[in-house]
């Protein structure tokens, strides 16, 4: 029988599934003492815990994540703060503005970074195009068309680096909490600037949406924690996304055939799929 006390963050890292089969059977919410965490592993478990948002404060996520983030961000919040800060994110995400976006120039975006690629003749794509592609249309959505791909990567790489720092790697510490006076320095007069004069882009709408009639506009202080979270996030599962879709096909070519062929019948079934393999967040 499994020891919760037993369990450690490199075996989760290793292989999580055989942890979760065993605690699904015998504990399936269970305290953690190695990674100062509760996991929940049954579905119906999942499906309740996330019923009762609306209905009661969920505590605060781990300490390295308020360390990195700085505060309840729009993952980690509940009620009314949650509601109206995912509307001005929505605002920005949903199908039609999205649409709208790649139409006006996310498209001449992803035309340009193939046009060059493709002298090379050769690549790794994942690094050298889709990621590249998925920080530059990420960070022009969200209102970073001022800051050059290099530094967009540098940054999720350097709070990703620090995020999962768990063994205390002072180099990956140190690289993070620059990286995060950097990144808020930038902010700072960008925030701003948005709030006396709004525009279309999802930091903007972060700051002036979803707000309660007379209400003035968000502060630094209310948005950087989910700027943080999208820096960390958003701008590499895009790329990771397509890199896993791109080998799925590449392993089955009678379906890449069929996706050539009618790309706009088959591609987003094939997103699809690969979303499915790489779920990006398993946590609740």
């Amino acid at each position: 029988m499994i020891d919760a006390s037993a369990i450690t963050l490199d075996a989760l890292n290793a292989d999580p599934y055989p942890v979760y089969d065993e605690l699904r059977k015998i504990a399936p919410i269970v305290y953690v003492p190695q990674i100062n965490e509760w996991l929940v592993t049954s579905w119906d478990d999942c499906r309740a815990i996330g019923a009762l948002k609306d209905s009661v404060q969920l505590a605060p996520g781990h300490p390295v994540d308020q360390e990195f983030f700085g505060g309840p961000s729009v993952l980690t919040m509940s009620g009314e703060k949650h509601r109206g800060l995912r509307e001005g994110i929505d605002q920005s995400l949903k199908a039609g503005p999205v649409a709208r976006f790649l139409d006006d120039g996310g498209r001449d975006t992803v035309i340009r970074y193939i046009d060059a690629i493709a002298p090379q003749g050769r690549g790794d794509l994942a690094v050298d195009l889709f990621n590249k592609i998925s920080v530059r249309v990420v960070g022009n959505r969200l209102g970073f068309d001022d800051v050059d791909d290099e530094t967009l990567v540098r940054w999720f790489e350097a709070l990703s680096g620090g995020l999962s720092n768990k063994d205390g790697e002072n180099e990956a510490s140190i690289r993070a909490e620059a990286t995060i006076r950097e990144i808020d320095e930038y902010m700072g007069d960008k925030i701003a600037r948005l709030r006396a004069t709004p525009d279309d882009t999802l930091l903007s709408h972060m700051l002036h949406v979803g707000l309660p009639d007379g209400e003035g506009p968000r502060t630094f202080d209310d948005v950087m924690p989910s700027i943080r979270v999208i820096i960390l996030g958003a701008f590499q599962e895009p790329g990771h996304s397509v890199a896993t879709t791109f080998w799925g096909l590449l392993n089955e070519p009678n379906q890449l055939r069929e996706l050539q062929a009618s790309p706009n019948e088959f591609a987003p079934a094939a997103l699809r799929e690969s979303f499915r393999w790489i779920a990006p967040i398993g946590v609740v």
